[in-house]
């Protein structure tokens, strides 16, 4: 079996742990714009790409599936999951399974307000989200919310351009910028992730695996303790139950007076779930079995506490002269 991941970026054990699985069984493709994405040179081969929102990325990428015979399709950035999922019917007429939700979906998660609103709908406790300026002013001049605020780009990732306003001339100033903004309330609360696989064929979620945020850098965790938490638990199994999500998701959830919240939903792999897979938690396992057509029945949730993450930093080094170029691998 062949898996091509793309904008694999630094995501080493990621590919490591995809090499291990398929076991000489096949290969991993690994896919980047630039030939500096460490995790290129930790696959079985590599290819050079255009940047996502380059007119031929799409042609590039199947292209790609079709000449190394790829069955599986791995996404780890939110912009070209919009992509592989709007056009995930293609992929599948060339027998190539994109691990990927329903464009809706994908696109009800990127859009933080639409997610936000979502979770509102459906009884689930948020926190006050505006994307509307105007409305936000309102509230704090009413006292139904108050300062510090948080101002996020309203499709984002990795927590980028992301900022805390303390007045209101920064929040003017940060939510005039040129990007779709949303402005959203600050709480001191616990932060946990909470990595999930829901069966591509029953749409069951069948793993969990939750950890306690300790550290985080450039939006993804760099410290965390694995743990188990019951009403956090109840929460995304409430949320997996009603809506439409499948495939490896992972939560961001904030809990405060035993209250829990979930932040935000990327459906993908994040940056912690290295954390899961060293507990005993193998969800790449659950993809090579559905690529296969097997269904995943649910595990019981009984991974070890208290076994913390703490990543570090590893220096690659790399002949650019050697590197391949266009989609030639």
């Amino acid at each position: 079996m062949n898996v091509l991941i793309l904008s694999c970026g630094s995501r080493n054990l990621l590919v490591k742990y995809f090499k291990e699985k398929i076991n000489h069984q096949g290969k991993v493709i690994a896919a980047d714009c630039s030939p500096l994405a460490p995790a290129l040179y930790e696959a079985h081969d590599y290819v050079i790409v255009p940047r996502v929102d380059d007119e031929h990325y799409l042609d590039t990428v199947l292209d790609i599936c079709k000449t190394k015979n790829i069955q599986v399709l791995i996404s780890l950035i939110d912009p070209e999951l919009t992509l592989i999922s709007k056009h995930a019917e293609m992929f599948h007429n060339h027998n190539v399974l994109p691990i990927v939700s329903s464009y809706e979906a994908i696109m009800r998660a990127y859009n933080k307000h639409a997610f936000t609103q979502y979770l509102d709908q459906h009884g689930f406790d948020i926190l006050k989200t505006w994307d509307d300026l105007n409305l936000c002013l309102k509230d704090i001049d009413n006292q139904v919310t108050q300062f510090p605020l948080i101002v996020k780009p309203l499709y984002g990732s990795a927590s980028a351009y992301q900022d805390i306003a303390m007045h209101k001339d920064q929040l003017n100033a940060y939510f005039n910028l040129n990007t779709p903004k949303v402005i959203q309330e600050h709480i001191d609360a616990a932060e946990y992730g909470v990595d999930c696989y829901v069966d591509m064929h029953t749409k069951k979620l069948v793993s969990m695996f939750i950890k306690q945020k300790l550290r985080m850098r450039a939006g993804e965790t760099d410290k965390s303790v694995s743990v188990h938490h019951p009403k956090i638990q109840a929460t995304i199994e409430r949320f997996i139950d009603m809506s439409d999500y499948f495939g490896i998701l992972d939560f961001d959830v904030l809990v405060k007076n035993d209250i829990v919240y979930i932040l935000e939903l990327n459906p993908r792999f994040g940056g912690g779930y290295p954390h899961a897979h060293a507990c005993g938690v193998d969800m790449i396992q659950m993809i090579l079995n559905n690529a296969k057509g097997i269904e995943n029945t649910p595990e019981p949730i009984n991974y070890q506490e208290n076994i913390a993450m703490m990543k570090y930093s590893v220096v690659q080094i790399k002949h650019l002269d050697s590197r391949k170029k266009d989609n030639d691998a």
